[in-house]
């Protein structure tokens, strides 16, 4: 017995080593970070880390004198961008982390920033101004070290008795077991860091790995990532705005270097995706039903004036992916609109990634996503309140589709949570209709159908009260909204004079009679026909 528990022993630990030792052997696939014109060869199973958009901060900037209009600044924190725009990509395998940096600029003083909290806060037009303006001299690679790791560095062009690759030169300070890092010089002075980290104990064998990972790193010309799987009649047209350009650049950076991501252009929209081939059917679809709604959303509550901003919509392949790139806090989620992040993310789910059922979920959740995308853009940025913004994604989430029809029809499974509340009447209006973000959420299962139940009601059965003033309800909402009223500002003008007891008398009576849902349903709101 003890003789077989040893075998086992050793042959569970000959497993581990094989396992770690073949993460430091370099894999024949190759890797490709295009706008860069990077190709390397890179340790095996080392795999991307997922890029986010860095997060957009908005300010309020008030003064003591009532003349002076307030204004809203929109900010990165400055290390953040910074390092944003230093950093290539990240690839890791148990035993290997990879870092690849370009030294593109040096951070800009803090003379340039605002304080808020303990940190620093730039603009980007004034952070790329100060950029553009910089000049690189021969003090350029240390004080970048100095902005990135506060440290100086001695550049030598062999590594562990063994001459380095062109271009390449080796950190002497890294000379520790562990970490390594290089200096790669492109023929058109380019300059890149590529900072290397094991935990791996063969220091000879690891030393003789990362020397074969930098002789297959090399450096060209750069070469244009274009977009990919699009669908031909979602094509965007040729002239592009500069938002849409920039926008377009950020997500070419993002993807670049991620292996099976891939990004596609509409009119309004730019996706971001890993989906495999067998579901790319489903982008396609994707991309055709959000230029749709987009249409409904502007016919229903059009823009304050022609947005210019671009919308991105990111779709994880799996739902594990989707549930780690939302984070903590909202892996429950189908579907989320970040917007200091600026992107829609929309989940799938992998045990029926080939049910149409599934599809029909995830379209679900583009429809209720997308307008709050809409939303955020059509009103500048102003904050709505959460029974109108929910209320309304809702509306669009239970939206019917037929050969370019659209059909605001009734949540079956919404009325059926709500089915006790309206028979009794007991339904606190105020509480709902004033609710912030935290309470919308803590009780979401009820808040969700009775957001829609609300807004279906104020729009397709408002106009049946002739003498309730009901149907002035949405427009005023609106109205305070566009001249930048807060939520609960907006409500408050949007109810003025209701009678809350006639009001939820009104709409309970309403969704128990199947005459008057019958006359609702068809009141038309939207042109039949969307082109």
């Amino acid at each position: 017995m003890n003789k077989l528990l040893i075998i086992a022993l050793l042959l569970c630990q000959n497993l581990v080593f094989s396992a770690s030792s073949r993460d430091i052997q370099i894999s024949r696939k190759t890797t490709d970070i295009l706008i860069h014109g990077i190709k390397f060869r890179n340790f095996y199973r080392a795999e991307a880390v997922t890029k986010k958009p860095l997060k957009l901060n908005t300010f309020t900037r008030t003064s003591s004198n009532p003349d002076v209009p307030v204004k809203r600044i929109e900010a990165f924190n400055l290390n953040d961008l910074w390092l944003s725009e230093q950093l290539l990509a990240i690839y890791k395998n148990e035993q290997v982390d990879i870092e690849i940096y370009q030294l593109k600029s040096l951070r800009p003083s803090e003379d340039h920033t605002f304080e808020v909290n303990g940190n620093k806060f730039i603009e980007k037009s004034i952070y790329d101004q100060v950029i553009s303006d910089q000049q690189k001299d021969e003090s350029f690679v240390n004080k970048w070290f100095m902005n990135l790791e506060d440290r100086e560095v001695s550049l030598f062009g062999k590594f562990a008795r063994s001459n380095l690759p062109t271009g390449a030169q080796y950190i002497l300070s890294d000379q520790v077991t562990g970490r390594y890092g290089f200096v790669m010089t492109s023929k058109d002075k380019r300059q890149y860091y590529i900072n290397i980290k094991s935990v791996y104990d063969d220091s000879r064998k690891l030393e003789s790995a990362i020397l074969t990972f930098m002789r297959y790193f090399k450096i060209s010309e750069s070469k244009e990532l274009k977009a990919s799987n699009q669908n031909s009649s979602t094509r965007p047209r040729g002239d592009k705005s500069p938002q849409f350009m920039e926008t377009v650049n950020r997500v070419k950076k993002e993807v670049s270097g991620m292996p099976d991501w891939w990004f596609a252009e509409t009119d309004n929209y730019i996706i971001k995706s890993n989906l495999s081939s067998r579901n790319r059917i489903l982008a396609k679809k994707i991309q055709v039903q959000v230029e749709l709604m987009r249409k409904s959303y502007e016919l229903f509550l059009p823009a304050n004036k022609e947005i210019q901003e671009v919308s991105v919509i990111t779709i994880p392949a799996t739902r594990e992916e989707y549930q780690n790139y939302v984070g903590n806090g909202m892996e429950w989620s189908g579907g989320i609109w970040s917007p200091s992040r600026r992107e829609l993310v929309l989940s799938t789910m992998n045990s029926e990634a080939k049910s149409s059922a599934n599809k029909d979920w995830i379209l679900d959740v583009l429809n209720h996503e997308a307008f709050h995308q809409y939303l955020f853009y059509a009103l500048e940025k102003v904050r709505a309140p959460m029974w109108f913004n929910e209320g309304h994604a809702e509306l669009f989430a239970h939206s019917s589709f037929s050969v370019g029809r659209i059909k605001l029809e009734e949540d079956k499974r919404g009325l059926a949570k709500l089915s006790s509340m309206i028979k009794s009447g007991r339904i606190d209006f105020k509480s709902h209709i004033y609710a912030n973000h935290e309470a919308y959420y803590a009780d979401k299962d009820l808040n969700y159908p009775l957001g829609w139940a609300l807004c279906y009601y104020l729009r397709m059965a408002a106009p049946l009260y002739k003498n309730r003033n009901y149907d002035q309800i949405i427009p005023k909402t609106i109205q305070a909204l566009r001249e930048g009223k807060s939520p609960d500002e907006a409500t408050k003008l949007g109810f003025y004079n209701v009678d809350f007891d006639q009001f939820t008398k009104d709409f309970c009576i309403f969704w128990q009679s199947k005459s008057m849902r019958s006359k609702a349903n068809r009141t038309k709101i939207l042109p039949q026909k969307v082109k």
